[in-house]
């Protein structure tokens, strides 16, 4: 069962959202105008569930970033964005980790040579604080799919609060800088008017 749903996560949804991309983004784009000239709770929560939804689908988190500091400025965009990707990052970990992950242990285990995903699993057992590096590292490319790297680190086992604070670390450069591109756009679109 844990396995039908990860799978349908991961492969299922991302491909059914391709086919249905077009009515997605009038969706996304209708909740945006609703949400745009509100401040409120609502709003917050409805762009949060929106960050959410395309982290998960479409396996990105620069849309959002630059959306959030068009919406909400650089600081307010960045701080929902965050708790977005958190919560995302989180639903993927969990569904990652309850599937069956024990194979990936037995390819590092089986493999006669010395790979770098050996020495992973060797420093992970040992509870190494390197491991927190390499979260960071791995987070650190915005182009990197997001959930994918997510999935990476609940298959490899790690500490939730590991994966955590080092996600938050790692993609806090990646997304002020993209919430700064999008509080840009909303004083060029003033300058066009």
């Amino acid at each position: 069962m844990k396995n039908s749903i990860f799978l349908m996560l991961v492969i299922l949804v991302p491909f059914i959202a391709y086919f249905k991309r077009n009515q997605i983004k009038k969706k996304i784009k209708y909740l945006i105008e609703q949400i745009k000239d509100k401040e409120s709770m609502s709003s917050y929560s409805i762009f949060v569930a929106i960050v959410v939804f395309i982290n998960l689908v479409f396996y990105n988190s620069t849309i959002p970033n630059i959306l959030s500091g068009y919406l909400y400025g650089v600081y307010k965009g960045t701080f929902l964005t965050l708790i977005g990707c958190i919560i995302s990052s989180t639903i993927t970990f969990h569904l990652g980790k309850n599937s069956n992950s024990q194979s990936i242990f037995n390819l590092g285990k089986n493999s006669n040579s010395k790979s770098i995903f050996k020495s992973m699993l060797n420093d992970i057992k040992k509870g190494h604080t390197r491991i927190l590096w390499l979260v960071i590292l791995s987070r650190l490319p915005p182009i990197a799919p997001y959930q994918g790297v997510s999935v990476f680190w609940s298959l490899l086992n790690i500490n939730f609060f590991i994966f955590i604070v080092g996600s938050i670390v790692g993609i806090l450069p990646s997304m002020l800088f993209e919430s700064y591109i999008g509080s840009k756009l909303n004083s060029l679109e003033a300058k066009a008017i």
